[in-house]
């Protein structure tokens, strides 16, 4: 039933499309969206294919109970993706790209570091010195890894 729906779906008037999708979904339900940007800060749109009125969009969908929201995201991207494309990532590679990419975009490798310790209280500078020269180490590793 569910197929034959999906494929008549974007021909349904909009009423009849929110009686039956109560039938097959529950009432309420969490979602995602990435905001995937390249090189040049342009942003992905993916065409939704079954949205008439709002044809465009950022690519994301549904979370699972108890799945994380960049997980989601990543899980839903891949599904998007041709085969051939389609990376394996890992939580924490995700989070530990996602992380470096900020400090490029927010300019923080170009500021001097005394500014952005100046912001912080005395424990949050105390966890930076203390961690900062064991990020570097393990970055390091990146280089010799390769």
């Amino acid at each position: 039933m569910k197929i034959i729906l999906l494929k008549v779906w974007k021909y349904l008037p909009y009423k009849l499309q929110l009686i039956l999708s109560r039938r097959f979904v529950p009432l309420f339900q969490v979602f995602t969206a990435a905001v995937i940007l390249n090189s040049s800060e342009e942003i992905l749109l993916v065409r939704l294919t079954y949205q008439r009125k709002h044809p465009w969009g950022l690519p994301g969908g549904n979370l699972e109970r108890g799945e994380e929201p960049t997980r989601a995201a990543v899980r839903r991207e891949i599904v998007a993706t041709p085969p051939k494309r389609q990376p394996v990532v890992t939580d924490e590679a995700l989070w530990l790209w996602g992380r470096l990419c900020d400090f490029e975009r927010h300019g923080y490798l170009k500021a001097p570091p005394n500014d952005l310790l100046e912001d912080m209280t005395a424990p949050m500078r105390a966890d930076v010195r203390r961690l900062a020269p064991i990020v570097a180490e393990y970055l390091h590793r990146f280089e010799d890894a390769q």
